[in-house]
C-alpha cells in the first residue's frame, strides 16, 4: 500500500516556491520534501450499510458496518482496500478495512475548508505565479508545473526575442507535430496530456493578462486575422487546453508556432470556454438519466466512468461548461470532467409544482426507478404537488403508516397544472356522458347524443376537459377521449354494399330524421367513417352535393385488399348486376367453367364480364364459386378475460380453452382464424368487433358458457340477429352440429341475440351458450376438457356445413 497524498493548499505551494526563489525571481528546481499527510475525511452519503473488516480481505471478521451519515477518514489508500479510522456506535475509536468500491460508491469527501486536492494521478498543477517586473536573463518565462511523483519545478531559459509579456502558448500533448529539433528551437512551448489537462490558473504581468480555457469545437482554429474567413495557423481537438490573452472583446490574441516560430493569432471567444480562478468544491446530484466522468472536458473523450440519475456526486469547478471529479477506476484513483447539464448542485433551490396525474395510475417510488419498491399510488386525474429533482424526475412528501415520507415520480406520469392546454373540437362517437371527475363511475353533469359536435381541452392520457353549463353555471367536467372522434381526424373510406331494403341516407345520425336518399338492396356505396354507428357520405340531391349518415347496420364493407382468384363453377353460376339475386343478370356460366374473379363481401365476389363486347362489372354468389371452409376467415370471440372472469370465476378459461380446440379443427380445413384473445386479457366489447371488422370476417363465432341464478336450467343455445337471414341459418347449423357432438339439453336458436358483438357487428355473427356452470351435474360435465373438445367439434361442423 502507498501512503495517501497530503491535501496541501495551493496558497502553501506557492509560499514555498517563492520563500525558496525570492532572490532570484525563479528557481530552477527544488529538492523533494518528505510531508507528513493527513487522512481525507469522507462521509457515507447513500442508505447503504459498508462493512468494515478487520484484514483487507471480505473472508475476514466484519468489525462493523458505516451507515449514512457515517464519517471516516482513509489512513492508508490500497489497490482494493483503504485503511480507515472511525468510531463505532459507542464512540470508541475503530480501524479497519473498507473495499474502495464502495467509497466509491456510497461515500463522498467531506468539505474541508481552505484545502485542494492534489492526485497521484494529476500529471501537472499549474501555480499563480506573479512575474517580474522584467523578464531576467535565463529566468523562466512559462507556468511553473508541479508534479505529485517529484515535487521538483523544472524550468527552461526564454528565447532573447520573446518575453513573458507576449508569449501565449497552447498546452497539449507531444505530438509528432513539432520535430525535435523545433521543440529545442523553441523551448517556451509548453506540453500537456490529453487525457490529464492542466489545471490552469490566472497568470498576471504587467502587460498583460494569459488566461486559459477549453477548446469548444472540433476543430477549435486560430486564425491569422480576427475573422473567420481568415487564414487558419493552427488546430486544436475538442476538450485541449489553450492559453491566450484575456480580452473583453469578441476575439482573443494568442502565440502560436508555427515552423517553430511564435506567430501571433486569434481565437473567437466562442470557441472556448474560460477555466475558472479558482476552483470550489461542490455537491450535486446527476441530473440526466446517465452521468459520464470523461478523461477530457470532452463528450469525445473516453468516459472513465458513470452514474445514474439522482446519484450524489462531488466535483470542483473547472470551466463554465465543466466540473472536474477525482474517481476511482480499476483500483485507482483519478481526475475526469463532467459536464455542467449532467449535474444539479446539490443545494439547488427546489421549485413547488402542482399537477394532474396523467395516465390511469400513478405510482410514487422510492427510489429513481421504475422498479424500485412503490410508496404510494394515485388514479388518473388526482391533483397533486411535487418538487423539481432531475431531468426525469419529480420529488414528493408522501405519507406512508403516518410517516412523511421522500419519493420520486416520473414525469411522464404527470401533468403540470400550468402545462398549456390545447383547444379541440369532435365528434361524440355515441352517446357522450361529461363526468364530474375523471372517471365513469363519478356523477354525470351532461350528456350529448351521438355525432354532437362539441369542444374540449387535452387533459390527460385517456381524458378531455370540457366547460359545461348546469343550471346556467359554468363547471368543468371531463369526457373520455374513447367517446370522441377528432373533427380534423383523417377518415377512412370505404366501399360496400346496401344490405337493408332500402338502404337509407339520412340528414342526421338518426332513423327518425329526414331521409335524403334511398338505395335498393346490393346497390354499391362509397362513405366515410364517422361514429361508432354512422358512416358519413356524399350524395347529390336536386344537383346539389349533400353530407348525409348512413346507419352501419345497412351495410357491409367490401374486404379489402380485394384478392383476385380464379376458380371453377360448382354449379351454374349467375352474375348480378348489383349484389342482389333480385337484381338484373349481366350473364351466366356453366358448371365447371373457370371464372376470374375478386372476393367482395362475406357472400359476394365481383367480377367483370364482357356483354356485347363491353365491360361490365357483376356480382356472384360466394356459394357457386368454391365451397368449404378453406380461405374463410373465421374471428373466433373467447368471452370474457383478464379482470372480467365471467360465470362462476372460470369461465372465461372455458371459453379460451373451446376456442383452441376449434381452431385447430378450422385450421385442418384451410381457413384463415383470427383470435380475439388468444390469452388472459380483457378486452371491450368494441375492440372485439373492430376485429371482426379489421379483418372483414366470413364468420364471427363469440364463445361463451352459460350461468342463471336458479340452479335448475341447463342445456345449449345459440343466439342471432332476426334481421340477418344469413345469421339464422348459421346458429342453426351450429346449434344442430354441438348438440349432436355432445348430447345435451337442445334449448334451440334465439332471435334475441341483441348482444353487442352480434348488434354491432357488420359481419355474420352468432353466439353460443355452450352449458350452464350454474347447474352443479352440468358443471362436472362441461368443466372436463374432453367436453370441450366436443363442443368445438360441433361448432365447426356447423360451419362447415354452412360454408358448404
Amino acid at each position: 500500500m502507498t501512503k495517501l497524498k497530503k491535501h496541501i493548499s495551493m496558497f502553501l505551494i506557492a509560499l514555498l516556491v517563492f520563500g525558496l526563489t525570492s532572490n532570484i525571481g525563479y528557481a530552477n528546481e527544488i529538492n523533494n520534501k518528505s510531508v507528513e499527510q493527513e487522512p481525507i475525511t469522507y462521509v457515507v452519503n447513500e442508505e447503504q450499510q459498508v462493512a468494515v473488516y478487520l484484514e483487507d480481505s471480505q473472508e475476514s471478521e466484519i468489525l462493523f458496518h458505516l451507515i449514512k451519515d457515517s464519517v471516516f477518514d482513509i489512513v492508508e489508500l490500497g489497490d482494493e482496500y483503504s485503511y480507515i479510522q472511525t468510531k463505532d456506535e459507542e464512540d470508541n475509536e475503530v480501524l479497519g478495512y473498507v473495499l474502495n468500491e464502495e467509497i466509491d460508491q456510497y461515500a463522498i469527501v467531506q468539505d474541508k475548508p481552505d484545502e485542494e486536492e492534489l492526485s497521484d494521478e494529476k500529471q501537472e498543477e499549474t501555480i499563480e505565479t506573479p512575474l517580474t517586473e522584467e523578464p531576467q536573463e535565463n529566468a523562466p518565462n512559462e507556468e511553473e508545473a508541479v508534479s505529485e511523483e517529484n515535487t521538483s519545478i523544472d524550468s527552461t531559459e526564454g528565447q532573447d526575442n520573446l518575453t513573458e509579456e507576449d508569449e501565449l502558448t497552447e498546452e497539449e500533448s507531444q505530438t509528432d507535430e513539432l520535430k525535435e529539433e523545433e521543440q529545442q528551437a523553441v523551448p517556451d512551448e509548453q506540453e500537456v496530456s490529453d487525457e490529464q489537462p492542466v489545471k490552469s490558473r490566472m497568470l498576471m504581468s504587467k502587460a498583460l493578462v494569459t488566461v486559459q480555457g477549453v477548446a469548444l469545437k472540433n476543430p477549435t482554429n486560430v486564425y491569422t486575422e480576427s475573422s473567420r474567413n481568415s487564414t487558419v495557423l493552427k488546430s486544436y481537438s475538442q476538450g485541449k487546453i489553450l492559453k491566450f490573452e484575456k480580452s473583453n472583446n469578441q476575439w482573443l490574441q494568442a502565440t502560436v508556432y508555427v515552423n517553430g516560430k511564435a506567430v501571433a493569432g486569434y481565437i473567437n471567444s466562442d470557441d472556448v470556454d474560460l477555466l475558472v480562478e479558482k476552483q470550489e468544491s461542490s455537491r450535486g446530484i446527476v441530473y440526466n438519466e446517465n452521468l459520464h466522468v470523461y478523461a477530457t472536458p470532452s463528450k469525445n473523450s473516453n468516459v472513465l466512468k458513470s452514474y445514474k440519475e439522482g446519484h450524489t456526486v462531488v466535483y470542483q469547478t473547472y470551466s463554465a461548461q465543466w466540473n472536474e471529479a477525482r474517481v476511482y477506476v480499476n483500483g485507482k484513483w483519478q481526475y475526469g470532467f463532467i459536464h455542467e447539464d449532467d449535474v444539479i448542485p446539490e443545494n439547488t433551490p427546489q421549485s413547488t409544482l402542482n399537477g394532474v396525474v396523467k395516465n390511469e395510475k400513478l405510482n410514487v417510488y422510492s427510489g429513481l426507478s421504475k422498479s424500485s419498491n412503490v410508496l404510494k399510488s394515485y388514479n388518473e386525474g388526482k391533483s397533486i404537488k411535487y418538487r423539481t429533482h432531475t431531468a426525469n424526475w419529480y420529488e414528493a412528501t408522501v405519507y406512508v403508516n403516518g410517516k412523511a415520507t421522500t419519493g420520486y415520480i416520473h414525469k411522464g406520469d404527470v401533468v403540470n397544472a400550468d402545462a398549456p392546454q390545447k383547444s379541440l373540437q369532435g365528434i361524440a362517437k355515441n352517446r357522450v356522458h361529461v363526468y364530474s371527475s375523471t372517471s365513469t363511475n363519478s356523477s354525470i353533469l351532461k350528456s350529448y347524443s351521438e355525432g354532437s359536435n362539441l369542444k374540449y381541452k387535452t387533459f390527460t392520457k385517456n381524458w378531455y376537459e370540457a366547460t359545461v353549463y348546469v343550471n346556467g353555471k359554468a363547471t368543468t367536467g371531463y369526457i373520455h377521449k374513447d367517446a370522441m372522434v377528432d373533427e380534423n381526424a383523417a377518415r377512412t373510406n370505404y366501399r360496400g354494399v346496401a344490405t337493408a331494403s332500402p338502404t337509407r341516407v339520412y340528414a342526421n345520425e338518426s332513423t327518425s330524421s329526414k331521409v335524403l336518399k334511398s338505395y335498393s338492396t346490393g346497390s354499391i356505396l362509397k362513405y366515410r367513417s364517422y361514429t361508432d354507428n354512422w358512416y358519413e357520405a356524399t350524395v347529390y340531391v336536386n344537383g346539389k352535393a349533400t353530407t348525409g349518415y348512413i346507419n352501419k347496420k345497412h351495410v357491409e364493407n367490401s374486404k379489402n385488399p380485394q384478392q383476385s382468384i380464379t376458380g371453377t363453377a360448382q354449379s351454374e353460376v349467375t352474375v348480378y348486376k348489383k349484389a342482389s339475386t333480385t337484381s338484373s343478370v349481366l350473364k351466366s356460366y356453366s358448371k365447371g367453367s373457370k371464372i376470374k374473379y375478386k372476393t367482395f363481401t362475406s357472400n359476394w365476389h365481383e367480377v367483370i364480364v364482357y356483354v356485347n363486347g363491353k365491360a361490365h362489372t357483376g356480382y356472384i354468389k360466394t356459394n357457386t364459386m368454391e365451397k368449404g371452409l378453406k380461405g374463410k376467415v373465421i374471428v373466433l370471440d373467447a368471452g370474457h378475460g383478464g379482470h372480467d372472469p365471467g360465470a362462476m370465476g372460470i369461465e372465461k378459461d372455458l371459453n379460451l380453452n373451446t376456442a383452441n380446440y376449434l381452431r385447430s379443427y378450422l385450421n385442418a380445413a384451410g381457413a384463415e382464424v383470427i383470435m380475439t384473445r388468444s390469452t388472459d386479457v380483457y378486452l371491450t366489447l368494441a375492440e372485439r368487433v373492430e376485429i371482426s371488422h379489421q379483418y372483414n370476417a366470413d364468420a364471427f363465432i363469440s364463445i361463451h358458457y352459460n350461468s342463471n341464478p336458479d340452479p335448475s336450467p341447463n342445456g345449449i343455445e345459440t343466439y342471432y340477429l332476426p334481421s340477418n337471414e344469413d345469421e339464422r341459418e348459421l346458429a342453426q347449423l351450429i346449434q344442430d352440429g354441438v348438440i349432436a357432438e355432445t348430447g345435451l339439453r337442445d334449448r334451440g336458436v334465439k332471435n334475441n341475440g341483441n348482444f353487442y358483438v352480434i348488434r354491432e357487428n357488420q359481419n355474420i355473427s352468432v353466439l353460443v351458450e355452450l352449458g350452464f356452470l350454474s347447474n352443479p351435474n352440468e358443471y362436472d360435465t362441461v368443466t372436463k376438457a374432453a367436453y370441450q373438445q366436443k363442443a368445438a367439434k360441433g361448432i365447426f361442423n356447423g360451419l362447415n356445413q354452412y360454408f358448404n
